[in-house]
């Protein structure tokens, strides 16, 4: 029988000139010499080596050639030179032969970003060294941005080089590439941070591809994939919480699909900056970005799109405390959901008005979306759905006292997480246990499931998570009567949150340093961190967070005496409470300034608002 043929070149035949010219220049090479091989794929470099030895042991030509193929894998490697020397101690030698070192996944210590990587730093400072110590021609087989990056961070050592070579890649280790990227069927919040690294990696070497250097994207026929790859990247560092990162590969994309004019392309880079601006706490920028994504949608006649979309601006109002906007737009986005059979998007818009609900205090109208949502899950097979549906109603019991309903939520939506390697979802489900546990008094209990939930933020470098889980551990301790304990959780979050550039976390440190504050006593030092939290939630819009701020100035006014500065926070918390519709606060709101009046003598004032805060209270199903 034939064997199978292929109509796909190796990579040997498709790059044999380079493979002859490499050759002679390693041949002729006397000593230390630099070479470079650009390769953009793993499996090129594995292919180079084989089809180095295959002409040395073909042609007699190459006969005295010994090839030694070393891999270097480890991101912190720093001092090249001392492991060379250490593996040339031990190298078996051949008589007679010249030694060839090719050097293959230097790009692993050389990074993808950052300025002076310490493995380039080192490798320029001893340059000379090398001349008596590796006295052969080196090889290093590296993807183009890795080459880049030597060129520019080690640019004495790299004068050094007698010739870069650039092969081309074979069609088969693209489509292997492009299938891990694109076809993995791996949840995404899976990744730890090394696989993290390894995707963008991976993705940087795809856009080489695709992208050749000082190539025109109108003039490209790659431009699709290009666009693809560009947004793929900016969700990979979107996952570290590199926002910033993630908005420069968004803004490639849509910048090559507006020359292109690929209106989808168009679209989806839009929706994903505003997702990305959104999680800075950007939220007028981010409605802008949706609603121009909206647009795009409507114009060309993409229903899904137009629900997202609208799906997306739900999601921001309500962060903004626009719940009834909020729940205008999850509502347009259900009915399209509906429309065009999309179970799984219906069930998301489900969930996303719950969490509408649940934002406005109506927690048994929330409780009610989130199981139809978790039906819907089920009966579509959608793990990951009902492991966030389960969370949801985790939420919404806990808010009305049924603690020991949620944490049996949070359970089965932790053995979920656990089943399909969902490391993000785990991390809220013991975050959440966490925070029944602690509202059950069970202090050490909730400490406990915040710092395992604390440990895998980490480990997936989830920055915005890892943020918020130090936060409830702060509370925890101030819970605890550890305030000092506190202060340094809220401090840690408070750091991370400037790092990010996340304003609306920013803002939820700053007013949880200044609840462990008036703990303490120290009610002048809180009432800083609450101005601080308020100004910053007056710039991005977050009206729910503004009278968080407000009636917590209140309550640290009333402890300096300052009466009747407390009395006006809290009337302006109560307003805010009120044009948002969120039913709980303003009833805590009612309370705290019932208080306030009655150490002002207002009596019969007082009593109205204390009377009106128990009214609420009753009828959220609250005992008071």
């Amino acid at each position: 029988m034939d064997s199978e043929t292929t109509d796909k070149p190796d990579f040997a035949v498709v790059n044999r000139q380079e493979i002859q010219e490499l050759l002679s220049l390693l041949d002729l090479s006397d000593g230390f010499t630099v070479a470079l091989a650009e390769c953009n794929f793993w499996q090129d470099g594995v292919a180079l080596v084989a089809a180095l030895n295959e002409e040395i042991a073909a042609d007699p030509e190459w006969a005295e050639l010994q090839i030694v193929d070393w891999e270097f894998n480890d991101p912190e490697l720093r001092y090249l030179l001392d492991e060379l020397r250490q593996r040339l101690a031990v190298l078996p030698r051949q008589e007679g032969k010249k030694l060839i070192l090719v050097l293959r996944g230097l790009e692993n210590a050389i990074g993808v970003v950052g300025d002076y990587p310490k493995f380039l730093v080192d490798l320029n400072f001893v340059r000379d060294a090398y001349i008596k110590y590796v006295p052969y021609p080196v090889l290093f087989v590296l993807p183009d941005y890795a080459i880049t990056r030597f060129a520019q961070f080690a640019g004495d050592f790299w004068a050094w080089r007698s010739g870069v070579f650039k092969f081309q890649t074979t069609q088969e280790a693209r489509e292997l590439a492009e299938a891990k990227i694109f076809d993995s069927g791996r949840v995404r919040g899976s990744y730890i941070k090394p696989e993290k690294q390894e995707r963008i990696d991976l993705l940087h070497r795809l856009l080489m591809e695709a992208k050749p250097s000082g190539s025109d994207p109108e003039s490209n026929r790659n431009a699709t994939s290009q666009i693809n790859i560009l947004i793929e990247l900016g969700n990979a560092y979107y996952s570290l919480s590199e926002f910033n990162r993630a908005i420069e590969f968004y803004q490639q994309a849509l910048e090559i699909s507006r020359k292109i004019v690929d209106r989808n392309g168009e679209a989806n880079s839009l929706g994903n900056l505003g997702n990305a601006y959104f999680s800075l706490g950007q939220y007028q920028q981010a409605i802008n970005f949706h609603q121009q994504s909206l647009e795009i949608d409507r114009e060309i006649g993409d229903r899904n799109g137009e629900a997202d979309s609208l799906g997306n601006l739900g999601v921001v109002y309500r962060s903004l405390g626009q719940y009834q906007q909020a729940i205008n737009f999850h509502q347009q986005s259900l009915e399209i959901k509906r429309e065009i059979g999309d179970r799984n998007g219906e069930a998301n818009s489900l969930g996303n008005l719950g969490n509408a609900y649940f934002s406005l205090g109506q927690y048994q109208q929330a409780i009610n979306f989130h199981q139809q949502s978790l039906e819907i899950d089920r009966e579509i097979g959608d793990r990951n759905g009902e492991a966030n549906s389960l969370n949801s109603l985790g939420n919404a019991y806990g808010s009305i006292g049924q603690y020991q309903q949620a944490i049996q939520f949070y359970q089965q939506s932790l053995e979920i997480c656990k089943e399909i390697g969902d490391r993000n979802g785990k991390a809220n489900a013991l975050m959440n246990l966490g925070v029944a546990y602690k509202s059950l008094g069970q202090y050490q209990q909730a400490i406990q499931f915040y710092q395992q939930s604390l440990e895998i933020f980490r480990k997936i470098d989830d920055h915005n998570g890892e943020g918020n889980t130090l936060n409830n551990l702060g509370d925890a301790y101030r819970s605890l009567g550890q305030y000092q304990q506190a202060i340094q959780f809220h401090q840690q979050s408070l750091e991370i949150a400037r790092e990010i550039g996340n304003r609306h976390g920013e803002a939820d440190s700053l007013g949880n340093l200044g609840n462990a504050y008036f703990s303490l006593g120290h009610h002048h030092q809180a009432i800083q961190f609450y101005q601080q939290q308020l100004e910053i939630c007056g710039e991005i819009g977050d009206r729910h967070g503004k009278a968080n701020s407000l009636m917590n100035l209140g309550s640290a006014y009333a402890s300096i005496g300052q009466i009747q500065q407390s009395i006006q926070s809290q009337h302006q918390a109560l307003e805010t409470y009120r044009e948002i519709g969120d039913r709980h606060s303003e009833a805590d709101s009612l309370y705290n300034l019932g208080i306030s009046l009655k150490k002002s003598d207002r009596r019969k004032e007082s009593i109205d608002a204390l009377n009106s805060a128990r009214q609420i209270y009753e009828e959220l199903g609250f005992v008071t």
